[in-house]
């Protein structure tokens, strides 16, 4: 019954979101007793937690594009278009999806968490607000916020201004500090079972969430803001901004695997990927695996049909006449139905926390944040203490440098697209080569508008696209790159 009210929901707002789009009138949809509105804020959350984690793990933006753009995998045909950065428009559904879905629940979610006097509701809306949006602007630039989602009532906005994204930053900084004070003033979320499947209402975990993801925007942002005052509040004062503290307090999303739409979005593509075609794992990322003796490459990666690990490079053309299983597969377990997914994981702040460190942001121990990303990656994927001990003792030592903190959390990122993509670009670590008959001579550095601005608020997206350095192209530059 939760399932269907949320899919019921979810298709009103999109139905509410075209009209608006197309200047019509609301007065029925606003009045209808079945609307969004009346659903209660409770009902909104679980199916907007699995909405994000839907599109974080897309088969087209995640795998197809970001996935294979940092060359964690790479595509199994002889002219691959996402491999030589040939993007759809019409499928930039971080951009459509996000704010006819995940957004508008979570707004709607906020409202009525207001309404029934729920703070604790309110604080994770709010947290899970700065989330949704820090993931659409991080992947085009400028887009809607402070006029976005307001489709009904007197002040209805149906073509919105595209604000910078350093107005968007600043104001989701400030909205996370907000949640984590909200929910300090909470003992607990009063949910059903099933209702926040993150973290089951647990008040704390919530502000760490909120905490760490701030963590992660500041230094995200730190090439164009004096993020150390902010910084250093929260590492100095665990009681007033606690933070991820192990791996069990990552902010991790099980999918059910029950087969009636709540499966990982990718178990198709692992279970399709054909023994001489499909998706492989990158010789770029193999190679660098092999030559530190990282324990993390079986649980990443088939061996091939020699028992080798050999990755599919992005430098050279296959044409399907190779021997079967000549490249490595992905590992079988990452393609699990009921797969737990990663929002946002212990040993990524690890590594933003050594990076911070190192820099002089905090005055903090950088060796034991790393030694605690590495413990926490490794860990995560099922790597043993011994394992563990090896590495870090060996090739993985900590050698005081930035570049080793880049590199290893660019291993530590497979299979989170979006994120490794992220990093990749702030930190152009490793600077990857380009691939074979690309179209850019760079790595992407954000998506398209999507196609369907040009209808809904086309001189908004133009106004948009002409700040950009060079227009609405792959290669433009967001606000945060260096």
């Amino acid at each position: 019954m939760k399932r269907k009210i949320l899919k019921a929901s979810i298709f009103l707002m999109i139905i509410a979101f075209i009209m608006g789009a197309c200047e019509r009138d609301f007065d029925d949809i606003n009045t209808n007793p079945n609307a969004v509105i009346d659903v209660p804020a409770a009902y909104l959350l679980p199916g907007t937690i699995e909405e994000i984690a839907d599109r974080m793990n897309s088969s087209y933006e995640m795998l197809q594009c970001t996935d294979n753009w940092v060359q964690h995998v790479a595509i199994y045909n002889d002219w691959n278009p996402m491999q030589r950065f040939e993007v759809d428009k019409f499928r930039m559904y971080m951009f459509t999806s996000m704010y006819t879905g995940a957004l508008l629940d979570i707004n709607v979610l906020i409202k009525k968490a207001l309404e029934e006097n729920e703070p604790g509701l309110y604080g994770i809306g709010l947290t899970l607000h700065a989330l949704g949006f820090s993931l659409v602007t991080d992947a085009f630039g400028d887009i809607p916020y402070t006029e976005a989602l307001k489709l009904t009532g007197s002040e209805s906005i149906n073509k919105p201004i595209y604000d910078s994204q350093e107005l968007i930053y600043r104001a989701l900084i400030d909205t996370l500090t907000r949640a984590n004070s909200i929910l300090k003033s909470v003992d607990n979320v009063n949910l059903d079972d099933g209702y926040d499947p993150i973290y089951d209402g647990n008040v704390l975990m919530w502000r760490k969430f909120a905490n760490s993801l701030k963590v992660r925007m500041l230094m995200r942002a730190s090439a164009k803001m004096d993020i150390s005052s902010d910084l250093s509040a929260i590492i100095n004062d665990p009681d007033e901004f606690p933070l991820f503290e192990n791996n069990d307090e990552s902010a991790f999303y099980t999918y059910s695997g029950n087969g009636v739409g709540n499966d990982y979005p990718l178990a198709s593509i692992f279970e399709n990927n054909l023994a001489t075609g499909g998706v492989r794992i990158s010789k770029t990322l193999v190679d660098y695996m092999l030559s530190t003796n990282d324990p993390r490459l079986p649980f990443y990666a088939e061996t091939n049909y020699e028992g080798q690990y050999v990755g599919l490079s992005h430098f050279i053309a296959t044409t399907g006449d190779e021997v079967a299983n000549a490249f490595s597969n992905l590992k079988t377990e990452l393609g699990a139905r009921d797969r737990t997914i990663e929002l946002y994981e212990y040993s990524e702040l690890m590594f933003l926390l050594a990076e911070a460190s190192l820099k002089g942001f905090i005055v903090a121990d950088a060796y034991q944040y790393y030694n605690n990303a590495i413990n926490g990656s490794c860990q995560k994927f099922g790597v043993p203490l011994a394992g563990i001990t090896t590495f870090l003792a060996g090739s993985g030592a900590f050698n005081n440098s930035l570049d080793q903190i880049y590199w290893q959390k660019w291993v530590a990122l497979y299979m989170q697209g979006y994120e490794a993509w992220a990093e990749q670009r702030r930190t152009q670590v490793p600077d990857l080569q380009i691939p074979l008959n690309a179209l850019y001579d760079v790595i992407p550095y954000r998506f398209f508008y999507p196609e369907s601005e040009d209808v809904l608020n086309k001189e908004n997206k133009d106004g948009a696209a002409a700040k950009l350095s060079n227009g609405d192209e792959l290669d433009s530059k967001l606000w945060w790159m260096n």
